[in-house]
Order: C-alpha cells, then sequence, then structure tokens
C-alpha cells in the first residue's frame, strides 16, 4: 500500500510538471486563468502529496473548470477515488470520455474508470432543447451525462433563461435513463387593455396641481403668518396697561379695578384670537407642503402664462394696520 501511495504522489508530480509547462506556453493568451488555475492545481498536488483526497479533487476540478487541461480532470477522478466518491469519480470520468476525445490517454484511463463503473450505477443522459445548466440532487452535474445511485429516486433538475424544470428518477444498476427538458416559455409580454372601440386606453396621470396652486398656497399661508404675527404683537402691546391698572386697583382704586377687569377680559379675547391664528396658519402650512409635493413643477412657463391671461388670474395681497391685518384676493374665478 505504501508503495502505492508513494507511486500515485510521483504521478502527481509528474502531472504537475506537465501542467505547468502547458500553462506558461500559453500565458499570453489567458494569462490570468491560466495563471488561477495552476495555483488550484499546485493546491490539489499538496493535498495529494498528503492524502486529503477529497480536498485535492475539489482542487483539481478547480483547475480544469478554469483552464480545462486533460491533466487536471484524470488527476480530479483519481482523487475521487481515492476518497472513496466512486460515483462522482465515474461521472467525471464520462465528461473526460466526452471532452478529450482525441486524447488517447485520457480515453484509456476514463474506459477504465468506467469499466468498474458503469454496471453499478445508474447512468443519466440529458439533453435540453435549449442552454441549460444541470444538476442532480441539488449539486451541479459539470456535464450533461452522469452517474447517480442505484435503488433510490433523483430529483434531476435543468435551469434555463426562463426557469428551473425538474424531473424524478429511479433506476437499476447499470441502467440508462434518457431525461430530456424543455425551455419554459419566456414571460407573457404585457397586454395592452382596450377599450369598447377596440383601440389601446391611455391610462391617465395622476392628478398634479399647477404651479399656479401652489404659488397661490404659498402667499395665503404667509399671509396667514403675517396677520398671526401683527396679533400676536397687539396682544403683548396690551398687556402692559393691564398691569399697571392691576397695580392701582391693588393700592384701593376701585375704579382701576373695574378697568382692570375689562382689559383683562380684552387681552383673553386677544390670546384666543392669535391661537386661532396659528391653527389656521399651521393648516394652511401644511396644506401647502402637501400641494408642493403633488405640484407639476416641470409643467410649461409658457402654459401658464397662457393660463393666467385666460383667467385674469388670483392675486393675493396682506394689508396690516394698528387696527388689525387683512387678507384680500383679487382676481377672476
Amino acid at each position: 500500500m505504501a508503495n502505492a501511495r508513494m507511486n500515485h504522489s510521483k504521478t502527481f508530480a509528474f502531472a504537475l510538471s506537465a501542467l505547468v509547462l502547458t500553462l506558461a506556453a500559453g500565458a499570453s493568451a489567458q494569462g490570468r486563468g491560466r495563471a488561477a488555475a495552476a495555483e488550484a492545481f499546485d493546491r490539489g498536488t499538496q493535498e495529494a502529496l498528503t492524502q486529503n483526497w477529497e480536498t485535492a479533487a475539489q482542487w483539481f476540478e478547480t483547475a480544469d473548470r478554469l483552464s480545462p487541461a486533460s491533466v487536471a480532470l484524470s488527476n480530479a477522478i483519481e482523487a475521487r477515488r481515492q476518497a472513496g466518491q466512486q460515483v462522482r469519480a465515474a461521472s467525471l470520468a464520462l465528461r473526460l470520455q466526452a471532452t478529450y476525445p482525441n486524447d488517447e490517454a485520457a480515453q484509456a484511463y476514463a474506459a477504465q474508470v468506467l469499466e468498474g463503473a458503469a454496471a453499478n450505477y445508474v447512468r443519466i443522459d440529458v439533453s435540453c432543447d435549449a442552454n441549460c445548466v444541470v444538476e442532480s440532487d441539488g449539486s451541479l452535474t459539470g456535464g450533461m451525462s452522469f452517474f447517480v445511485e442505484p435503488g433510490r429516486e433523483h430529483e434531476i433538475a435543468a435551469t434555463f433563461e426562463h426557469g428551473r424544470v425538474a424531473q424524478t428518477v429511479e433506476g437499476r444498476p447499470g441502467q440508462t435513463r434518457a431525461v430530456s427538458f424543455e425551455a419554459p416559455p419566456p414571460p407573457p409580454e404585457p397586454v395592452a387593455t382596450v377599450g369598447a372601440d377596440g383601440q389601446p386606453l391611455v391610462l391617465s396621470e395622476p392628478f398634479r396641481f399647477p404651479k399656479a396652486t401652489f404659488i397661490v398656497a404659498g402667499a395665503l399661508t404667509l399671509g396667514a403668518g403675517a396677520v398671526m404675527l401683527w396679533s400676536g404683537i397687539d396682544t403683548q402691546n396690551h398687556v402692559g396697561a393691564y398691569e399697571e391698572q392691576a397695580m392701582l386697583c391693588n393700592g384701593g382704586d376701585s375704579a382701576a379695578c373695574d378697568e382692570g377687569r375689562r382689559l383683562l377680559r380684552d387681552g383673553q379675547s386677544r390670546e384666543r384670537r392669535t391661537n386661532a391664528l396659528i391653527g389656521v396658519t399651521a393648516g394652511l402650512a401644511a396644506t401647502t407642503l402637501v400641494i408642493a409635493i403633488l405640484t407639476d413643477w416641470s409643467g410649461s412657463d409658457d402654459d401658464e402664462d397662457a393660463s393666467s391671461e385666460d383667467s385674469q388670474g388670483v392675486t393675493p395681497s396682506v394689508g396690516l394696520s394698528r387696527q388689525g391685518g387683512m387678507l384680500l384676493l383679487e382676481g377672476t374665478f
């Protein structure tokens, strides 16, 4: 057994040398892929020398995937056999046989592996009517022909551009099962909605406010804010008179007490007015924000100008005086 393992180690070492020479010759064409394949092959060789066969097989398969070479695939098959994974080894032998038909050494080695495995497992030959990727029990097969264990069901699936199709397959030892897949149809094109006259219906765009609506709403908000500001100042200006009468009332002046009570009621009324204006202004501000979100900002200024000429427009104005504030809207509706 020790001599057999030593021979395998020498075989892998010699194969590594052969692959390195092959990669060096074609480095100018596919530098990165070949360099990565050489590194993967080297890692596989190191694992094989320490008899970590499963890990070695994975690295050899990676090397073959990055830069296909019969020596990498042959070493992957041998590593799978050494790891006791005979079904995988036989499946890789089918790939070696199909991929390198003119390589005598590869064909001889594949035939040797298949001679002892074909009678023990179920061979699956997959065909697809379009490009597909084949899976067996959720694992990629790497080819269209492969082996599975007999005596139990296996899910064979093919993934196409527009979907995945699966079948369940079961077979006896030595049996070959042919599995064919048809690509799922592409998703249907969107169907245009037609009216009673057979013409496509044009869906209306969501409602949008013209920019003029936002301008008017903004002006109303500013006007209400200005009136609210005046009301607050007016309320504050009368606080001093109330406090003066309250001091006189504390001194025993009954007339001052009466005047103080009147000023208190007047101040409370002014305060309620200011609070109401605060609520109105806040409501207008919220409304203006909603209008701003729903405004058609891409509208043409020429269209707005034409619209304003036809309707004569609406002009808001605010007036302030010592007696109060006034919001005025002028124009035609």
